[in-house]
């Protein structure tokens, strides 16, 4: 960390608080990383040197009041954080500019994270998935997985974002160039599976997917696993404006068709559209008012 700025509220920890009103850091460089080998990450020791002597027998007085813990505001600059977890094939690589976290709920204890307002300006964040074999010996506390997450934001700010999503098991990437994104949200229940947006606008952004050849047989049983027992989301917008924006969609497990146009290669430019009441619930339920929609398709079709 080159800087780091807490503002804190001193007589809370007499109260058995943390708040933390404001937390500043400036150039910050973070490596978590595990290997193919070991379930032990690289900062395992830092928690081993302070678990003490495991083998005394402490009383724990359940009596007690809990800590509470409260963050109001973070702020990243010029951060470069590397996750690289080879036991479970993960592979996570951010370089942020500036992220400015505004909290509106922050609720350890109920895993309950909401965001007032988030900015995020000149990111790049890569996110590699790899196949890999399944760790049969890795356990989740009843206590943890049977609690909710609860995730949220109100005010969405980006500008300049690269985001790439590559899946080796699949063999499926999503790259996006976000050029700029302004998003008021009303609701957001990831548990739930409802999102309710306000407005949303996305201007001069491409965003593309490939599905790249595979084993069809494998990779239609992979899809059907995971989504046997999943329900449909409910997705919903007050008004939707894009502005100039691109969307390429390649299926190279289908032949190309040269003849009018190929849905399973689709190169979508100079996408405008202003639309309201959007809804979205499963292919079976759409609906909404578009006011106005200009594409044009690399075969020629506008």
């Amino acid at each position: 960390v080159g800087k780091l700025g807490i503002d804190t509220d001193l007589w809370g920890l007499t109260q058995k608080t943390i708040e933390l009103n404001d937390v500043q850091f400036d150039t910050l460089v973070a490596n978590i990383k595990r290997p193919k080998t070991s379930d032990a990450f690289n900062f395992n020791f830092i928690i081993d040197a302070f678990a003490g002597d495991t083998t005394k027998t402490t009383l724990v007085d359940t009596t007690s009041t809990p800590w509470e813990f409260v963050v109001e505001d973070v702020g990243l600059s010029i951060t470069r954080a590397r996750y690289i977890d080879h036991y479970t094939g993960n592979e996570i690589k951010a370089d942020i500019g500036e992220l400015e976290i505004s909290m509106d709920e922050f609720d350890i204890n109920e895993l309950i994270f909401k965001v007032d307002n988030i900015k995020l300006h000149d990111a790049s964040v890569d996110y590699n998935l790899y196949a890999t074999q399944e760790k049969n010996d890795i356990e989740t506390p009843d206590t943890v997985s049977s609690r909710v997450v609860q995730i949220g934001a109100n005010d969405i700010d980006l500008e300049r974002i690269l985001f790439a999503f590559n899946n080796y098991g699949t063999r499926q990437l999503l790259n996006v160039n976000l050029d700029r994104l302004i998003a008021e949200v009303d609701n957001s229940d990831l548990d739930g599976q409802t999102i309710a947006v306000n407005e949303l606008t996305l201007e001069n952004s491409f965003g593309t997917f490939h599905q790249m050849p595979t084993d069809t047989t494998k990779h239609e049983a992979l899809v059907a696993s995971d989504t046997a027992t999943s329900s449909e989301w409910m997705i919903t917008a007050g008004n939707v404006e894009l502005i100039n924006d691109a969307f390429q969609y390649y299926n190279f497990n289908q032949p190309a068709n040269n003849r009018g146009i190929d849905f399973g290669r689709l190169w979508l430019s100079q996408i405008s559209l202003e639309a309201d009441d959007l809804k979205y619930h499963g292919i079976d339920d759409l609906a909404g008012k578009i006011q106005n929609l200009r594409l044009r398709d690399k075969s020629g079709f506008t």
